[in-house]
């Protein structure tokens, strides 16, 4: 397919790859992690056109979505432009989508360096996975299968370290019963067919061999991408560090099995990024907590510009959004560019028009 660059008149192919292949064939793929409540339609356009090249849905729970209507409905919202299309030569790519770097030129505003490629010959289009958490197969396999149209891959949570999760035998339950982990990824491989892309998110075990042993048999069951988080299911993210040669661990054992691997935890700048990337090898970074308080940390912002705010308050407007949630993700973006003062005044509007209001005066298009 061949698209038109309408600031530049120029013509460049677009490569649509799938995740997997996205992250072998480029560096510095930023992806933005599976988060509850915020990783809805809105924030996933928002994360993607500042540079999280693949995107994911939040946590959705595999039964309750196959069985309710209302469940589909409320979990999992998509539009087909919400993928962006990201410039690139060789293995560089931007770190903006073409739509944030057109419109940030059309107001006058910087555009990051790592944006630009100037010397572009090709468009590649970003990703967007949806994770699902599940313990039976079928049940998995039901609702992959009325999503699949939808998206670019189905990841399968083994990580969540909640302690509700654990009893339902889902998330971090999984890290250490590969046999159920082959059979979920089993499960959907026979109902959508081998290429199917699958993939897991798992946490590092106190005994490396354990890891190992879970990502040996999910990729012999056919899962072509693993994200590892740099903690133990009983680690507590808020106050003990990512331990780095954990994943860089995981990472040896990625490259055995010829799989990429992608390290999360800690990640709130885009130096943390880089220096993941060269402590692990991994092959890319997810970031959760630093895209919460900052969508905007892959293209290079130390906190979230005003025209980004400004701009997620569009997409929030035009896609529909729960009230308590605009509220809640406008709140954490605004926490480390405004007084504290001014940021907790963001939960006191009583409506989404009184706090678009509120925006517009602090952050004033120009």
């Amino acid at each position: 397919m061949i698209l038109c660059n309408s600031m530049t008149g120029d013509s460049l192919p677009v490569r649509r790859l799938r995740p997997a292949e996205l992250v072998k064939s480029y560096d510095h793929i930023g992806i933005a992690a599976p988060m509850v409540r915020y990783s809805k339609l809105p924030f996933r356009m928002l994360a993607q056109e500042y540079g999280a090249h693949i995107t994911h849905t939040p946590m959705i729970l595999a039964q309750e979505f196959g069985l309710s209507a209302t469940a589909r409905d409320s979990d999992f919202t998509v539009r087909p432009d919400e993928r962006g299309l990201f410039r690139a030569k060789g293995r560089r790519i931007s770190c903006l989508s073409e739509t944030a770097r057109t419109r940030l030129e059309m107001m006058g505003e910087a555009v990051p360096g790592d944006a630009m490629v100037a010397d572009a010959d090709h468009l590649v289009q970003g990703c967007m996975v949806i994770q699902f958490a599940a313990s039976e197969p079928v049940a998995l396999a039901d609702a992959a299968e009325l999503v699949a149209g939808h998206v670019d891959a189905i990841d399968i949570n083994c990580g969540c370290p909640q302690s509700w999760a654990y009893k339902e035998c889902i998330g971090s339950y999984l890290l250490r019963q590969p046999d159920k982990v082959r059979n979920l990824i089993r499960g959907v491989k026979l109902r959508l067919g081998e290429d199917f892309p699958v993939h897991i998110k798992i946490r590092i075990d106190t005994d490396p061999q354990l890891t190992a042993q879970l990502m040996t048999t999910a990729v012999e069951a056919g899962a072509e991408l693993i994200t590892v988080h740099g903690r133990t299911r009983n680690q507590p993210s808020d106050s003990v560090p990512v331990n780095l040669s954990g994943i860089q661990h995981a990472v040896q054992v990625g490259r055995k099995l010829g799989v990429p691997v992608v390290a999360n935890g800690d990640i709130f700048c885009l130096d943390d990024a880089r220096r993941t990337l060269e402590q692990t090898g991994a092959d890319a970074v997810m970031a959760a907590r630093g895209l919460m308080s900052n969508p905007c940390l892959f293209a290079g912002y130390k906190s979230t510009p005003g025209h980004g705010i400004n701009r997620f308050v569009e997409l929030a407007v035009t896609t529909g959004f729960n009230t308590g949630l605009f509220h809640r993700t406008v709140a954490h973006m605004t926490v480390d560019g405004l007084p504290k003062s001014d940021a907790l005044r963001m939960n006191a509007h009583p409506s989404i028009a009184s706090l678009i209001e509120h925006v517009a005066k602090l952050y004033p298009v120009a």
